[in-house]
């Protein structure tokens, strides 16, 4: 059972909010005392207890671990790779950078949002970028359901992809942004997928990199506004 102090901080939770702070760790992976691989890794640490932050505690430990994971094994064999290499061929060598990190980008009493981002830049410059956005009900510690983020909005996915498209279409235009020429269908296919989350100006959805543009168009980003969701005609003509 739940005692009287564990009752008395989730009362005093609720009324302060849920409290985010952020943890730094940084290390330097080395082949022959040489640096080959630099990580860093920022992630959300929860103060308090309850239920609901040993949930998030335990997700975001093993969010880090994953990540840090990779770049220990995987990423740290390729980058030795490269390091002999250049070695051999007596060029110059630039350690690999990996980060994640992220920051709380809405807290209310029903929702908290957090957006991560994990980059990773070999020796030679190229970049490799993953973001996403994670959705919470900050007393319980479990996802928040996306639908909630639109209200009443009956057919709110066929809404938020129309204004997508609207926006990138509007974008490609311009020349803001060059996005594949089927672009329209890959962002169909791939949205009920994508990891969105909400911000003061709306509801953020970002495509992974190389999936609907070039990949050095990074990873194209779209808000949606919450009040405006409503279907409206592509360049095509076509209601979605």
């Amino acid at each position: 059972m739940e005692s009287r102090e564990e009752a008395w901080n989730m009362r005093k939770q609720d009324e302060r909010g849920l409290e985010v702070q952020w943890a730094e760790k940084r290390e330097v992976l080395t082949l022959e005392d040489q640096p080959v691989l630099e990580y860093e890794l920022v992630t959300p640490v929860f103060a308090g207890k309850g239920i609901g932050i040993q949930r998030l505690r335990r997700f975001y430990g093993k969010t880090a671990q994953c990540w840090e994971e990779r770049w220990r094994k995987k990423l740290y064999i390729l980058a030795c790779a490269d390091w002999a290499e250049k070695s051999e061929q007596g060029k110059h060598f630039i350690p690999w950078c990996c980060q994640l990190k992220g920051e709380e980008t809405w807290q209310d009493d029903k929702l908290l949002c957090i957006r991560m981002e994990a980059e990773e830049v070999r020796g030679d410059g190229r970049k490799c970028i993953h973001r996403w956005g994670d959705l919470w009900v900050p007393k319980s510690g479990t996802p928040y359901p996306m639908r909630e983020l639109f209200g009443e909005e009956r057919n709110w996915k066929k809404a938020v992809l129309t204004e997508i498209i609207r926006q990138g279409e509007q974008r490609r235009a311009c020349g803001d942004c060059f996005l594949d020429q089927n672009w329209t269908e890959r962002a169909a296919k791939l949205l009920p997928a994508i990891s969105p989350w909400r911000t003061e100006d709306g509801v953020v959805y970002c495509f992974p990199q190389a999936a609907v543009a070039p990949a050095v168009e990074g990873t194209p980003t779209f808000v949606v506004p919450i009040h405006k969701t409503e279907p409206v005609q592509t360049q095509e003509g076509a209601r979605m």
